[in-house]
């Protein structure tokens, strides 16, 4: 983000200097302390939190209609799975069924009926992902302290190389910062690309294996350019056959309905210019039929550096016809969208903040990408581009589309 400001209207030095020291701070956070895994060199998400707290916001807004905290839910959830001999044990095989339950009782308390003080930390590190609750890290992401994620690291990855390129801007040494990104993109594909299945996993460090979880965050090492152009190459072709759908790119491609929390990380926010929002729910949500606007952008970006325009192009319009859908259905521009071919677009309201993702997801594959405009038209045909459809009159359609385009320029 520093780097384009700079070059879309050149800075003071003054300003670049306070910049580049606001990235080696932010930089020193994410690698320091508990977020730092020397045994495999990579990072990994963490909060500083007192040993065993729960995350304060989960208890005071994140109840559901019937007052139950999502702790609350997540608690029932692991003892009535105990009682029926426990769980799938996604730190070891998605496969597996731990009989003996040990994979639960490490987050929870069946005597006392409490979730347990590494569950605590466990879910505080979670939040600081930004993530939704699902099994990308087992149950509920309760072990994602045992994971070096594909996507912090490869953010970190571009990150290390931006510090690099604004030292040298400013006649600093710059060396030291260009070994770090070459360090990290190595291990990132050592340790996280999958040949047989052509994607970037999740590393777990604990059992020194890639679960095979496919998440959209597969694309991320396409867009910061850590990814060499073989598995690049593999993850264009098969990262879109599992994950894209009729409106996009889904978030993952398991029909798995989780008790889930919404909140833009900051993490994402500084490396995407996602302003942050602090709104929060409980809900069930499929991530197999959810498109998230980072994604979005961070899948077609990656797809289109390494020469897949056409991948590019189709994950753009798709999404963007799945957001004109919602909007004919409400005159809102909303943020998180689901589409299947069962049910046309739903969308869901965030905060205006929040709803700035969709936008740009929407707005930048014409004006960033130069997507070719022979291929839609007009607002109009947007909406067909995707074979899907919601019941709503011609004239009504027509005067939306104008109305939509001006909704997502502001």
């Amino acid at each position: 983000m520093i780097r384009l400001m700079h070059a879309a209207k050149p800075q003071s030095r003054a300003w670049l200097e306070s910049a580049l020291s606001a990235a080696e701070r932010y930089h020193r956070y994410y690698t320091s302390g508990g977020h730092h895994l020397p045994d495999v060199g990579l990072e990994r998400f963490w909060d500083f939190g007192p040993h065993g707290s729960p995350p304060p916001e989960a208890d005071s807004h994140e109840r559901d209609e019937e007052g139950r905290t999502p702790h609350e839910r997540i608690r029932q959830y692991f003892r009535e799975q105990l009682d029926r001999g426990g769980i799938d044990d996604y730190s070891a095989s998605l496969s597996v069924r731990r009989a003996d339950g040990a994979d639960i009782r490490r987050f929870y308390d069946y005597a006392h009926d409490e979730l347990t003080p590494e569950y605590y930390d466990q879910d505080r590190a979670m939040r600081e992902s930004g993530f939704d609750y699902s099994r990308r890290f087992g149950p509920f992401n309760a072990s994602i302290l045992d994971y070096a994620p594909v996507c912090l690291n490869s953010l970190l990855y571009q990150l290390e190389r931006d510090i690099a390129a604004l030292r040298t801007l400013l006649g600093s040494d710059s060396a030291a910062w260009t070994e770090k990104a070459e360090r990290r993109g190595e291990l990132v594909r050592q340790r996280c690309f999958d040949p047989p299945d052509g994607l970037f996993y999740d590393f777990n460090h604990r059992t020194r294996q890639r679960p095979a979880y496919a998440f959209a965050t597969t694309f991320l090492p396409l867009r910061v350019g850590l990814a060499t152009p073989a598995p690049a190459a593999r993850v264009a072709q098969r990262g879109l056959e599992r994950l894209a759908i009729a409106g996009g790119l889904a978030s993952s491609d398991r029909e798995e309905y989780d008790q889930v929390r919404w909140r833009f990380s900051s993490l994402l926010r500084r490396f995407s210019g996602i302003c942050r929002t602090r709104f929060a729910r409980i809900c069930l949500r499929p991530h197999s039929v959810l498109q998230w606007a980072p994604l979005q952008l961070f899948a077609v970006e990656g797809l289109r550096r390494y020469g897949f325009a056409d991948e590019a192009d189709r994950l753009s319009i798709n999404f963007a016809s799945c957001v004109l859908k919602v909007y004919l259905k409400t005159g809102e521009v909303r943020s998180d969208h689901f589409e299947r071919a069962e049910h046309a677009a739903v969308g869901e309201v965030r905060c205006p903040r929040a709803i700035r993702a969709c936008r740009a997801a929407v707005r930048l594959p014409f004006e960033r990408a130069r997507l070719r405009m022979d291929q839609v038209r007009s607002a109009g045909d947007l909406y067909t581009s995707d074979g899907l459809s919601v019941r709503i009159s011609v004239d009504d359609r027509l005067i939306r589309c104008a109305r939509f385009a001006v909704q997502v320029d502001r």
